[in-house]
């Protein structure tokens, strides 16, 4: 059986933190033209990482959602919504869809949970990668829109880094975010849940898409 560590390797880190403040910054590092030469052919791993949705409340209190199928009481409403995934998978293999199409890359392997979020911690678990693609959801909350605290939105911030796993380096990174609430398309967190969770499917689908729009536009494309 070939051995699908042979030759080069690069290795797509999807991994998430509960992070209750601003994204990463807006730097954007767009990857070169020469940098996107040495990828194609290169074979691609991914990982998983596992971040907590969280239902903020008006005034500023957090309820970590941390058990998705466990059902709680939030404003006076019961909440009750199962296996919500972290957004960052999806962007995150869409982007390596992406490097796959446009830059000739090799897809592997995928579902490794990533530790850690320093390139120096990344790298020291990549095992024979050449490069790492790090999705890192930095923000994923439910939050009351301020002029009707009964309406709430989904808020959202990752961070997408390439890694050079050899120069320990990073050749390209940028942050993406969704933060400012559609009132047209607010809802009250009954209907947020409702159909388990349908509404709120719906609307990370919209903050997954905009984030993968970002990547490819911004950091992926020389």
């Amino acid at each position: 059986m070939k051995n699908i560590f042979s030759g080069f390797i690069i290795f797509i880190v999807f991994s998430a933190t509960l992070f209750l403040g601003a994204c990463a910054g807006d730097k954007a590092l767009r990857i070169e033209e020469e940098d996107v030469g040495k990828i194609a052919g290169k074979h691609l791993l991914t990982t998983v990482g596992n971040p907590v949705l969280t239902i903020m409340m008006p005034g500023g209190a957090a309820m970590p959602l941390s058990d998705l199928a466990q059902e709680n009481t939030v404003g006076g409403e019961r909440v009750k919504i199962r296996n919500v995934k972290d957004p960052a998978i999806r962007i995150g293999i869409e982007l390596a869809d992406y490097l796959e199409s446009e830059h000739a890359m090799v897809v592997g392997s995928k579902g490794i949970v990533s530790i850690g979020r320093t390139v120096e911690t990344l790298v020291s678990m990549s095992g024979r990668a050449d490069y790492i693609l790090d999705v890192r959801t930095e923000i994923w909350e439910v939050r009351p829109i301020s002029s009707n605290a009964h309406k709430y939105f989904v808020a959202y911030g990752a961070e997408v880094r390439l890694i050079d796993a050899r120069k320990q380096k990073i050749i390209a990174e940028g942050a993406c975010k969704s933060m400012k609430p559609l009132t047209e398309k607010s809802a009250s967190l009954q209907q947020l849940r409702r159909d388990d969770g349908a509404r709120l499917r719906s609307e990370l689908t919209e903050v997954e898409n905009h984030c993968i729009g970002v990547a490819r536009r911004d950091i992926l494309s020389p």
